[in-house]
């Protein structure tokens, strides 16, 4: 490496809990020393994201910087290859901008769409919740006694 350059490594983003912190896991392969089989080198480094952009799985390079806190070395160059979100994740984002842009009206889910009964004009008195016996049918305990 020529004087002044600073190491770079490539890695996948295993955390993105801390505000402008990410967690990247770098492996490598490295020879045992004594069996000299290879073996796989995973570091945990902490990287100064300073947009909040990366992701869970997200692969980002990350570079050698000046220390921004006690265990943060490191600074995010670039994304890489973004990661899909989950089912949670992207439940989580529509819960925070749908009812904003889309309205109250509309839900998040197909199967949960509901029409509420605004009073109504149909003239309709019906309690959908309860369900009355027919005349003509008795109950079977009613019958049971009477025999």
């Amino acid at each position: 490496m020529p004087v002044g350059a600073r190491a770079r490594r490539v890695g996948r983003v295993t955390s993105d809990r801390a505000d402008k912190t990410i967690v990247v896991e770098v492996e490598s392969l490295q020879r045992h020393r004594i069996y000299g089989k290879a073996v796989r080198i995973r570091r945990r480094l902490m990287a100064h994201d300073p947009e909040n952009s990366c992701r869970i799985g997200d692969v980002v390079e990350i570079e050698e910087s000046r220390p921004v806190s006690r265990r943060k070395h490191w600074r995010l160059l670039s994304v890489m290859e973004r990661s899909e979100l989950s089912a949670e994740e992207k439940e989580a984002v529509y819960a925070s901008v749908a009812p904003e842009i889309l309205g109250d009206e509309v839900s998040l889910r197909g199967d949960e769409n509901v029409v509420s009964d605004d009073g109504g004009d149909d003239g309709a008195d019906a309690d959908l919740g309860t369900t009355e016996p027919d005349e003509g049918a008795e109950d079977d305990d009613s019958a049971a006694k009477s025999s």
